[in-house]
């Protein structure tokens, strides 16, 4: 039976792009793991800071010293701005889309309404969330990583090994999406408030997409192994070797 090859060039080409995406995986998932200490840390500091910090009418004060104030103005010719004023602060006026002035308006009527300690609580849940969420990513893109070395490196992508990192990389992808999806659903019944959770149909798309690359390869594996030939022509299975 005739092996199945690929020509140089093409053979070239995809070894060529497989190295790209590695190297950028891999540059990527250092860069993560280097961001996950100093953003936890953040998230630390600013939960101590918001601990210490009130807004009420339109007030900032931290440790019950007036310090500011952060006021939502609107005007029929400017729309809707963010008017930020502080001895210490520089003044400043962020202009806000209706998108922008809906979420300022709920957070502000949520901080009015709840305690101290449902702000510390959603700060602390929000820093375990996000945590976990860069984390998730790491993990994507180690298996990205794996999954293109294999690929530049060994003769056949169709192996089953690289079957399971893109079923690995489906499913962190669908906790990327859940994790925040869960944080804002909490951040609803602890704000009373309606956040508009919404499925992002694209990342939907992304999902099913990666899983059906994974049958692909399994497919093509499957082929691999029967008609006991590789894709750059050598044979697939040792065992055929030994036979």
């Amino acid at each position: 039976m005739n092996n199945v090859k690929f020509d140089s060039k093409k053979q070239k080409t995809i070894k060529g792009l497989s190295k790209a995406i590695y190297i950028i995986s891999k540059i990527g998932r250092i860069m993560v793991t280097v961001a996950i200490p100093f953003i936890l840390l953040t998230f630390i500091l600013l939960t101590f800071y918001i601990y210490k910090t009130d807004l009420k009418d339109d007030t900032l004060s931290v440790d019950g010293e007036a310090i500011g104030a952060i006021k939502l103005v609107e005007t029929e010719e400017q729309g809707a701005s963010l008017i930020i004023t502080g001895e210490e602060i520089e003044n400043k006026e962020i202009k806000l889309s209706d998108f922008d002035k809906d979420i300022v308006l709920k957070v502000k009527e949520a901080i009015n309404g709840i305690s101290k300690s449902t702000v510390m609580s959603l700060m602390i849940i929000g820093t375990i969330a996000f945590t976990a969420f860069l984390i998730i990513v790491r993990s994507y893109l180690k298996h990205f990583e794996i999954l293109f070395k294999n690929i530049n490196k060994e003769d056949s992508p169709f192996t089953l090994e690289n079957v399971g990192h893109i079923k690995k990389i489906a499913y962190l992808l669908i906790a990327t999406i859940v994790i925040p999806m869960v944080f804002s659903l909490i951040a609803s019944l602890m704000l009373k408030t309606d956040f508009n959770l919404k499925i992002n149909t694209v990342n939907i798309m992304e999902i099913l997409i990666i899983f059906a690359m994974a049958y692909i390869f399994e497919y093509g594996y499957e082929i691999q192994k029967d008609s006991q030939g590789k894709i750059y022509g050598e044979i697939a299975e040792e065992s055929v070797k030994k036979e």
